[in-house]
């Protein structure tokens, strides 16, 4: 059963790089409706700090209610129609832009929300140069690991993060139990700096 999984995962990353390698067209997202269902706070919020929502094709997620709680640091929740994906959005403004690492940032995530079992893996890679000019950041990572039950009850979760100087860093959970889901095609453009 491990086993599977982990072959799940390696072909998931190998899907991954085949997609930097190939250089995937950026724009897979349009402006979709922001009838946000109560998350109008939320949306303006991510303007105020500078940061772009793109929205996919309208109808195709829909906001999520949730209660703030100690895994629950994120600002957004979005999931697909059919409940395949849950998208979680956190931001973090830094007390002081000289003295701030986004790479502890998010190893700190890492190490919070990633399961402990003893077989565990966590899958760490450097943005692209097509994936960062998209989001306007400088710095960017894509992991890839299973989720603590406390955080999703989804079997995957795909974390990318970015940052700039100047501005909050970005980190954007995808959850999800298939390895094929076609979301995860267009995580890269999904958030970026204005």
């Amino acid at each position: 059963m491990i086993l599977q999984e982990v072959n799940l995962m390696k072909k998931q990353i190998t899907k991954f790089l085949a997609w930097f390698k190939n250089g995937l067209t950026i724009g897979l997202f349009f402006f979709g409706c922001l009838s946000a269902n109560g998350q109008d706070v939320e949306l303006e919020g991510l303007d105020a700090k500078g940061i772009d929502l793109f929205l996919p094709i309208e109808g195709e997620l829909s906001f999520l209610e949730f209660e703030k709680g100690d895994f629950h640091e994120y600002e957004l929740a979005m999931g697909t129609r059919k409940g395949e994906m849950e998208i979680r959005i956190e931001t973090r403004s830094p007390k002081n832009q000289d003295y701030y690492f986004p790479n502890l940032q998010n190893g700190t995530r890492l190490a919070h929300y990633a399961a402990n079992f003893e077989d565990s893996i966590i899958s760490l890679f450097s943005l692209g140069d097509k994936e960062l000019a998209f989001a306007k950041a400088e710095w960017g990572t894509q992991a890839l690991f299973y989720p603590k039950k406390e955080f999703s009850e989804a079997k995957y979760c795909q974390l990318v993060s970015f940052y700039k100087e100047g501005g909050p860093q970005v980190f954007i959970y995808f959850l999800f139990d298939d390895p094929e889901n076609p979301f995860l095609d267009r995580s890269f453009n999904l958030l970026s700096y204005k």
